[in-house]
């Protein structure tokens, strides 16, 4: 990489601007030393996406679909940079093994970041999905205890209710509640008679 460097090397001082979003995409860069914040900026609100240190690229899309910046890009430090633009990646592709490995390497590894996080959400917006369909039928269906505190939904007519609206991902609904009941957000609780109520706390 120190090669590739001397060829290429831009520096780049603390809280210097690499790339803003919207802007043109017309290179990317490796980075030989130091740490860049990707972000997104709102107003006077500043997203931070990711750090990221030596070895790995920013801007990669740059050489793939030529689109604006998707966001902004700040050195945290002092830092070392290897710019390309689209000939120069191509060629370092085509005649540097070592080169064309590390940015397969950290492609994939993107990919797979990406990926995890992409089913992360997934899971994190249907565990809210259910909640909400939960508290609707509190709202609903739900009878307060004895003591007035919570509101009390029977365990097994819940299920049944819920086992065909749930198919195929009913085991899902089902562990979401456990974890619910984990968490604190829900209890179960026993009648006289033995009976299951999923209860809810009202204060």
């Amino acid at each position: 990489m120190s090669r590739l460097y001397e060829l290429f090397g831009v520096d780049f001082k603390k809280g210097d601007l690499i790339f803003q979003e919207g802007g043109e995409a017309d290179a990317l860069y490796m980075i030989h030393k130091g740490s860049i914040e990707i972000y997104k900026q709102s107003g006077d609100i500043r997203k931070r996406l990711q750090i990221l240190g030596e070895g790995e690229f920013i801007g990669e899309m740059a050489v793939i679909d030529s689109l604006p910046r998707s966001a902004n890009a700040a050195a945290l430090e002092d830092c070392q940079l290897i710019r390309m633009d689209r000939t120069s990646f191509n060629n370092n592709i085509q005649e540097n093994h070592q080169f064309s490995i590390s940015v397969i390497q950290f492609l994939t590894k993107r990919l797979r970041d990406t990926n995890d996080k992409v089913i992360s959400m997934s899971k994190e917006l249907r565990s809210k999905n259910i909640l909400l369909d939960l508290l609707n039928e509190f709202i609903a269906k739900g009878k307060k205890d004895r003591s007035g505190r919570w509101s009390l939904i029977e365990y097994d007519s819940l299920i049944a209710d819920y086992r065909e609206k749930y198919s195929p991902d009913y085991g899902i609904f089902l562990n979401t509640i456990d974890g619910f009941i984990s968490g604190g957000i829900f209890e179960f609780k026993k009648d006289t008679r033995n009976k299951t109520w999923l209860a809810y706390k009202i204060y």
